[in-house]
């Protein structure tokens, strides 16, 4: 049997997008996003630029947040060169979308 990548990124795409958070990155114009490896994040290009802000759970490999140990938002800029900015951590979604925010404002 093979792997349906698609069937899969499909499957957690909706199950990221529906919840709690999932619907405040969306409403904020972030997509669910695979980063490659399996791991997740969540995706916003910044209009008329080569950036793209990515939001993850702090050890930069989910788009959620582990439930069993405390953890927080890690918030970067990217380019499609490689480039990167400093990344911001977040304690909530709100702080999260905040610095994501600030950093759209900076490169934009």
């Amino acid at each position: 049997m093979t792997f349906d990548f698609w069937a899969w990124f499909d499957n957690r795409t909706a199950q990221a997008s529906a919840t709690d958070d999932g619907r405040r990155f969306v409403a904020a114009g972030f997509e669910f996003y695979h980063t490659g490896g399996g791991c997740t994040a969540w995706l916003r290009q910044i209009p008329d630029s080569d950036w793209h802000l990515l939001i993850t759970a702090g050890d930069g490999c989910s788009h959620e947040l582990a439930t069993d140990l405390p953890d927080t938002w890690l918030i970067g800029a990217h380019s499609k060169e490689g480039a990167w900015t400093a990344c911001r951590g977040g304690a909530t979604v709100d702080d999260a979308l905040r610095h994501a925010d600030e950093m759209q404002a900076l490169i934009a």
